[in-house]
């Protein structure tokens, strides 16, 4: 489904430096006045007035460095890596002793290619096993990339994003075939050329009365709260719930005019989650742009366009709120009647809630995909921990003329039979079981 993207979030990566350097006194034919359009392409720092060869460098991937403990210099001479050019001969990149992060080639060698055209790179990281030596190919490959730049036509930077690698989902990568790559293997101390080590387990059966479970996110990738979405939901946000099936909020609780775009069951609301060491993201996305019709005319901010969150901390389920950690908080869509803006200031705590901590928010009414909802919870504030279930429930509530709330939908909650139903604002027993994985 369409989502809002932050267009200026750059994601730094582990980087091969390569720049095409013009000039005329070491490169021939390449400066004013020449017929030729060859560039020559050498490491980013290389001083061209002192030699034209300077070997290429690049840094070891961070997901090999973290799975092959190789985080300094303790046996980082076991790996190696191999590069080519334009389907070149390939270039060995060997461990440089003053500085363990970089790998050097073994070669001084030029890389040439014309601008304006592209470079074709292919990298291979391997470990030397007992009867093979670096750079000679046959060793353990771990993690392998195949890159094309866009055409070349000045100097630039040539980066190779962590992310970029592939770590398995290759036969290359899995020597025994048993579905586990082989850097995995290795983290996991298990034997990469034995199809029965480790040994095939069946996959464990969802845990009784756990609805969803949410992942973790370093605290360091976490999103930034501004109701745009972040690339990292992609990577570590939990989507569906313990039964394989989406966080769809489509169950239609109330319907006093219900739009024709969507019936009970059957909409694009979705929510998602993840955590770090402090805090519970939730992303939660509603109307479409190009069909919504988002109100603010209200003083209740449930009658307009809003979404409801509903935490109980401890996972109590009682039937009322206990006045401890039972948590309800309205968010709407837009600031104010009279500042019809993405809001990020507020926000009012359901009529049965315990006092709610501090905590960040942001909407957006966006112009293009759809509208969406960013909430962080501080986990300690709201009583909840690692491990242990807690209650979580997610509400919309939409107005589509003015006035009186028109349609409200729930992820747990039951959808309405003949008549609305609309309950966990007043009794906490109708939220789901989370649990932070």
């Amino acid at each position: 489904m369409p989502i809002p993207s932050r267009q200026n979030k750059l994601r730094v990566g582990r980087r091969l430096r390569i720049s095409p350097l013009i000039a005329c006194a070491l490169f021939i034919n390449a400066c004013s006045g020449s017929d030729s359009t060859n560039a020559s392409l050498l490491a980013e720092n290389a001083n061209p007035a002192l030699n034209s060869s300077t070997p290429l460098s690049m840094a070891l991937p961070r997901g090999v460095a973290l799975a092959m403990g190789r985080a300094s210099t303790d046996g980082i001479s076991g790996l190696y890596a191999l590069a080519s050019f334009n389907n070149g001969t390939p270039l060995c990149f060997e461990p440089n002793p003053n500085d363990p992060a970089s790998f050097d080639a073994r070669q001084q060698a030029t890389v040439r290619v014309n601008q304006g055209e592209t470079l074709a790179i292919e990298v291979n990281w391997f470990e030397t096993l007992d009867n093979t030596q670096a750079c000679d190919g046959n060793g353990l490959l771990l993690a392998v990339l195949s890159q094309t730049t866009a055409p070349i036509t000045g100097n630039s930077t040539i980066e190779l994003d962590e992310d970029d690698y592939q770590l398995d989902g290759l036969a290359s990568l899995d020597d025994d075939l048993d579905g586990v790559a082989n850097l995995a293997e290795r983290q996991a101390g298990t034997d990469p050329f034995d199809e029965n080590d480790p040994a095939s387990e069946p996959e464990p059966e969802p845990e009784p009365g756990i609805d969803v479970r949410i992942s973790f996110v370093d605290p360091s990738d976490a999103p930034i709260i501004d109701g745009l979405y972040d690339d990292i939901y992609n990577d570590r946000a939990q989507f569906n719930d313990d039964r394989g099936e989406p966080l769809a909020i489509d169950n239609l609780m109330v319907d006093m005019g219900v739009s024709s775009n969507r019936s009970d069951g059957d909409t694009d609301f979705r929510w998602l989650a993840t955590y770090d060491d402090t805090w519970l993201y939730i992303f939660v996305l509603g109307e479409l742009f190009d069909t919504a019709t988002p109100v603010r005319d209200s003083t209740a901010v449930f009658q307009d366009d809003s979404v409801d969150i509903f935490i109980d901390g401890n996972n109590s389920r009682g039937t009322s709120y206990d006045g401890v950690d039972d948590r309800h908080i309205l968010i709407p869509l837009i600031t104010s009647p009279t500042d019809r803006t993405s809001n990020s200031t507020v926000f009012e705590a359901g009529p049965n809630s315990a006092p709610l901590p501090d905590f960040e928010f942001s909407s957006c009414l966006c112009t293009s995909d759809r509208h969406t909802w960013e909430i962080r919870l501080p986990l300690d504030g709201f009583g909840i921990q690692a491990g242990s279930p807690f209650g979580l429930e997610v509400q919309l509530n939409l107005d589509n003329d003015g006035g009186a709330r028109d349609e409200k939908w729930g992820w747990i909650h039951p959808s309405r039979v003949n008549v609305d139903t609309d309950n966990t604002f007043m009794n906490p027993s109708f939220m789901a079981t989370a649990v932070l994985n």
